[in-house]
């Protein structure tokens, strides 16, 4: 795959809000993420204080302002990630949990991973309230156990399955925009995503995955954001760089997001993206969407999406957990408006499919599993995984 790989991680020094560009009473919903379109926001500013590209570009138009992104040629050849705590990914919504245990919900979930090398064939595993999946199953999770639940919580390293981040309230004064002053309804509360401890940067940050195809053009633009010095955090002196950074950013690590334009360190780290084994013919395997997909009827999941997307057809589903879910946002570029809401695929939805499969068609789902599928992949929608393993949490045998 001729696909460039930059792992962004974000330090924001302040509270970050995130919103969905509407405002329900006098609370406004942060997202659990830095959305992809924020990331991208603020990376053009970025590229235009660093003198990277100019306004005028057409580099800079295609990449960087939404109302381009129907006629881009870059719109399928960068996606901006959505930047999530510490890199963790959406647990799929095969995933199910045992309710009653008496326990904290989550305290028996955070484990090793080799703990779930082997099959469960034994009932008495399930009552210690192990994470269990069922994609690959011909089983409901009803018919296993009725005392099973739908488990929301993240997906980091090695398969260990946490608890969502907790988002804050955050009480802030009412501003009327075009005074700039407190407005007669005194104080509101948002939720904020938690800020780096400059003391101990490593508990708390944001990454993603930002991919374009390999063109010296684009990756030229975000190559100063490449210092894979100050990620290692075994060694003492980098950590201690890392807090110095922290302290005094160089303008080539510092961009501003959000409405309110909030301090944010970024550090890029340049990596390969592995490829999966190459296959063809008849094949099973399953489809995990980290990110919403966004198209015209995106739901629910089905083998007709994989035709409409990608020209499979043929293939049988197995069986598919799926929920709707919507996407909204703020327009900067258009009036400061709220875009209308869409309806997506809700990350975490996911599907096992089985049939005949060509070599080409199993390269494309590999880059668009990355590049994104379906609409406004330039700000990260649609993004898969192919046969992730997390989908080998077993029950026992039939």
């Amino acid at each position: 795959m001729q696909i460039a790989c930059f792992e962004l991680f974000l330090f924001p020094l302040e509270e970050l809000h995130c919103g969905y560009g509407v405002q329900q009473g006098n609370i406004l919903p942060a997202l659990p993420y830095i959305p992809g379109r924020v990331v991208r926001g603020g990376l053009a500013g970025w590229a235009l204080r660093n003198a990277k590209l100019r306004a005028t570009d057409k580099l800079f138009r295609c990449l960087f302002q939404p109302v381009h992104h129907l006629s881009s040629p870059y719109k399928q050849k960068i996606s901006f990630p959505w930047c999530t705590y510490r890199g963790y990914e959406p647990a799929p919504f095969s995933l199910f949990a045992l309710k009653g245990t008496g326990l904290h919900p989550h305290s028996e979930l955070v484990m090793q991973p080799e703990y779930y090398s082997d099959n469960l064939i034994d009932i008495d595993e399930i009552k210690r309230g192990l994470a269990l999946d069922f994609l690959k199953r011909t089983q409901w999770p009803f018919q296993v156990d009725m005392s099973l639940k739908p488990l929301p919580a993240l997906i980091g390293e090695y398969n260990w399955i946490i608890p969502p981040l907790s988002l804050l309230i955050d009480l802030r004064a009412h501003h009327l925009e075009e005074q700039g002053r407190v407005g007669k309804d005194g104080l509101y509360a948002e939720e904020v995503l938690p800020g780096t401890t400059i003391s101990n940067p490593h508990n708390c940050y944001y990454q993603g995955n930002l991919y374009c195809q390999e063109e010296s053009a684009i990756k030229e633009i975000f190559a100063p954001l490449v210092a894979p010095d100050y990620l290692d955090e075994k060694d003492r002196e980098k950590l201690y760089d890392l807090k110095m950074l922290l302290q005094d950013p160089p303008p080539k690590h510092l961009l501003f997001l959000g409405r309110r334009r909030l301090p944010v360190v970024i550090i890029a780290r340049e990596e390969k993206p592995a490829a999966l084994p190459p296959i063809s013919g008849a094949v099973e395997f399953t489809l995990t969407f980290v990110t919403d997909l966004v198209e015209e009827h995106p739901y629910p999941l089905t083998e007709d999406t994989l035709q409409r997307n990608f020209g499979i057809s043929g293939l049988k589903k197995k069986r598919v957990f799926c929920r709707p879910g919507e996407c909204y946002g703020y327009d900067v570029f258009a009036e400061n408006k709220p875009l209308e809401p869409l309806v997506t695929l809700a990350a975490g939805s996911c599907g096992f499919f089985a049939g005949d499969i060509s070599e080409e068609h199993w390269q494309r789902l590999q880059v668009a599993s990355l590049l994104g599928t379906g609409q406004n992949t330039l700000d990260g929608f649609g993004r898969f995984r192919i046969n992730w393993d997390i989908h080998e949490l077993l029950t026992p045998e039939e």
